[in-house]
């Protein structure tokens, strides 16, 4: 899982690069479990994947969302151990209404995101599943 984080936010990071950092980056992970093989990136709380993860949030405003399943709690702390903000994070538990559920949230919060993006050209990256 960290490896897959750490490639997906390099391979953003060219295309942010190529715009010069005018553009919206969003990166969604979602995972139905924890790290367990990456090589690179190894162990929960991995300190070079949060400074990794931290550098793209805070320095080129990407919006990290990470989707867990498991409890909420457990995805927070799993969220947090890669340098994702709380609020972004949402858990499913497997059932078919549940993933439904998911989707649909994801999908929401991604229109709203866009929309506050093209209207004001700034990037929120916190709190990207609040109703707000």
């Amino acid at each position: 899982l960290n490896d897959s984080v750490a490639t997906a936010l390099r391979l953003m990071h060219t295309k942010w690069i190529a715009c010069r950092g005018k553009c919206d980056v969003t990166i969604t992970i979602m995972t139905d479990g924890e790290e367990n093989t990456s090589t690179e990136f190894p162990r929960v709380n991995n300190p070079n994947l949060v400074a990794l993860v931290t550098y793209m949030r805070d320095t080129c405003k990407y919006t990290i969302n990470y989707i867990g399943m498991g409890t909420k709690k457990n995805i927070e702390a799993a969220a947090a151990g890669m340098g994702i903000y709380a609020v972004n994070t949402v858990s499913y538990n497997g059932t078919g209404q549940s993933v439904t559920t998911t989707f649909n949230t994801l999908t929401s919060a991604r229109t709203a995101h866009t929309k506050s993006y093209a209207s004001t050209g700034v990037n929120s990256n916190e709190g990207f599943f609040s109703e707000d």
